[in-house]
C-alpha cells in the first residue's frame, strides 16, 4: 500500500493507493472516532480482513493469532496501518481524539463475529 499526505496551511489530503497488495477487495469501511479515551473491538472474525488506518492521533491494539500469540503495537504517524486477518482477537484502545479508519474485505454479517473470548479459544481448539 501506498500513502500520500498533502497538507496545507487549511486542509490536508490523506490518499492510499494500491490497495489490492494488502485486501483484495474492500467492501465496507468505517470509522472509530473518539473524543475520550476509549476501547473498542474485543471480538474476532472468521472471515474478514480488516486494515486498520489510523488517520490521526494514536491507537493501541492488542492481538492474539490463532496459535495463542499476543502482539501488542501502537498505531501512529510512524507506523499508521496493520492488516488484520481473520481469526484474530483484536482490541483497540483509542487514545483521547483519535481518528482511525477501518477498511474491511467482507461486508457486515454477525455471524462472522465470535464475541466471547472463551469461545474463540474454543474455536481456535476445534480448528
Amino acid at each position: 500500500m501506498k500513502i500520500q499526505i498533502k497538507k496545507t496551511p487549511t486542509c490536508e489530503l490523506i490518499v492510499l493507493n494500491k490497495l489490492k497488495s494488502k485486501l483484495k477487495v474492500i467492501k465496507r469501511i468505517f470509522f472509530l472516532v473518539s473524543k475520550t479515551t476509549c476501547s473498542r473491538g474485543k471480538h474476532a472474525h472468521k472471515k474478514c480482513s480488516q486494515l486498520f488506518y489510523l488517520i490521526d492521533g494514536k491507537a493501541e491494539l492488542k492481538i492474539l493469532n490463532q496459535k495463542n500469540r499476543k502482539k501488542e503495537l501502537i498505531l501512529n504517524s510512524k507506523k499508521p496501518f496493520i492488516l488484520i486477518k481473520p481469526m484474530n482477537w483484536v482490541e483497540v484502545k483509542l487514545i483521547k481524539k483519535t481518528n482511525l479508519m477501518v477498511m474491511c474485505d467482507y461486508d457486515f454479517e454477525e455471524k462472522d463475529y465470535i464475541r466471547n473470548f472463551d469461545s474463540f479459544l474454543n474455536y481456535n481448539a476445534k480448528s
